[in-house]
Order: structure tokens, then sequence, then C-alpha cells
């Protein structure tokens, strides 16, 4: 795995529900627009949603966040979907040999939680998986994603 696609999933519940965090020196893109918005623009989130952007005409100015992050001139868009994977498929092939499953129970979930990671390096935020014999995997990596 390249060191772009190491993705660090959050294991504390930071910040909470109630605090506002802000982001600042990023490039927001304007996907109305298919721009990005001044550099001046800021963004402040509270409660998983988008509160106000200062910097923009109209947006309120004297919002005052609990924290802010320094994003350093990276990008923020939103979340791209994939709507047609198989991330629980990891069968190799459709006549797998006894040494085929054996590897594949012994990687799988490593496997997983790799595809999940250069999903999530790449932009895309949700993912519609077609098919799954068991989908407790499924659950179990959508709670870890949900923290």
């Amino acid at each position: 795995m390249s060191d772009y696609s190491k993705t660090n999933f959050v294991k504390e519940h930071l910040p909470g529900k109630g605090v506002r965090v802000e982001l600042k020196n990023g490039r927001f893109l304007d996907v109305i627009n298919g721009t990005y918005f001044s550099p001046v623009v800021s963004l402040i989130i509270e409660g998983g949603r988008i509160k106000s952007m200062p910097g923009l005409p109209g947006e309120p100015k004297d919002m005052k966040p609990d924290f802010t992050i320094d994003l350093k001139g990276k990008t923020v868009l939103p979340g791209l979907f994939n709507t047609h994977c198989h991330m629980n498929m990891m069968v190799t092939t459709f006549v797998p040999s006894l040494r085929d499953i054996r590897l594949c129970k012994k990687f799988s979930e490593a496997q997983k939680a790799k595809n999940m990671a250069e999903c999530l390096a790449y932009g895309i935020t949700n993912i519609r998986d077609a098919y799954s014999e068991d989908l407790r995997s499924s659950w179990a990596l959508r709670e870890m994603i949900s923290l």
C-alpha cells in the first residue's frame, strides 16, 4: 500500500456533537459552478453539518469555532459514491481451489480494510455493496466508519 493511500479511521469521538469546527486555508470545491471558492472562504461545521462559510457574501461573520483545523491548501470536495462494488467478495476466481479458499479466509479482513482505505484516499465516502453472502462484516465496517 502506498503512503498516499494510508487512511487512519477515527478511534475516538472528537469533536463532540455540539462542537463547532472551522476548516481554513483549504481549497473548497464549488460543485454548482465547477470551480473553487475564494481562498478567503472557510467552513464552519457543527453536528456534522455545514453551519457557515465565512468569506462568502451574506454569511455570518460572528460564528466563533471551538477549534480550527488548518488544511494547509488541501482540497475539500463532497464525498464520491461507488454505486456498485463487491466489498465483501474476496474469492479470486469462480472455481477456487482449496488453497485459494484458505488464502481468502486468511487475508480477507486485511484486504477489506485496504479496499476501504483506498476508497477514502480517492474521495469515495459512500459504497453500495452489490452482493454479500454474510452481512456481519458489512455491519462491522459500517460501525467502524461511523465512529
